[in-house]
């Protein structure tokens, strides 16, 4: 199977069917879906359990995020479990905001991953890479082979230079990357401060990162119908 070029991320809304709705919209229109897990840190639908429930229509690739500042070791290793057991195509760890409820427990990413390594056998593993955290970070994130894939934050500001040196660095270890290519008129609130593009650039900058990187995530946070909208005109653009 070819690698997947373009994932869109679903918002983990509170009704199913909506979200049904999106993906038998673009089921063969892009490659696959990208489950995200409490963004700001809201009470929200867990992403590994809301995936689940996507696995049974989303015939492509579909991915889940897991914040690991909500679970102890343990509980981290059951959704892992649970992941690969419902045919999840990878499980994303990450901090993450800090959670509306409660307090966050202290383990890295990379504590959990070795743990989940330690017990679950044949489930792709991915993380977040940041170009702003510089050269020497994302070198030991790459390097700890910990990780299948990775995720790379505001990818649309950063150089074509940066993004190629980051590709070439996950490719050493044979990893792959993906580029969130954030879209929206107006950021909403909470996420002022990240890189949107507004939607007629979002096929130009999809291809740029796709060049560069190998794959994009698509992140649209404007409502449903826009996202698939815009999720349309992207995947159109890059088959033409």
């Amino acid at each position: 199977m070819r690698r997947p070029r373009l994932l869109v991320e679903l918002p983990p809304h509170p009704r199913l069917e909506k979200l049904v709705g999106v993906v038998r919209a673009l089921e063969g229109v892009v490659d696959g879906f990208d489950v995200p897990d409490a963004p700001l840190g809201l009470v929200l639908p867990q992403a590994v359990v809301l995936a689940a429930r996507l696995r049974c229509v989303v015939r492509g690739v579909l991915v889940a995020h897991m914040r690991v500042i909500d679970h102890s070791l343990s509980g981290a290793v059951y959704m892992a479990e649970a992941a690969k057991a419902v045919g999840l195509d990878g499980l994303v760890l990450l901090r993450g905001d800090r959670p509306a409820l409660g307090d966050p427990l202290p383990h890295s990413t990379e504590e959990v991953a070795r743990a989940i390594r330690g017990r679950v056998r044949g489930l792709r593993l991915g993380a977040l890479l940041s170009p702003r955290r510089g050269p020497e970070e994302v070198r030991r994130r790459v390097r700890s082979r910990l990780f299948d894939f990775f995720l790379v934050l505001r990818a649309t500001e950063a150089s074509d230079e940066a993004l190629s040196a980051l590709a070439a660095e996950a490719g050493s270890v044979g990893a792959e990357v993906y580029g969130y290519v954030m879209v929206a008129r107006r950021p909403p609130a909470g996420l002022e401060g990240q890189p949107f593009v507004p939607p007629e650039r979002a096929a130009e900058e999809v291809e740029r990162v796709t060049r560069l990187l190998g794959g994009v995530v698509l992140s649209v946070p404007e409502g449903l119908a826009r996202l698939v909208e815009v999720a349309r005109a992207v995947a159109r653009a890059a088959d033409g």
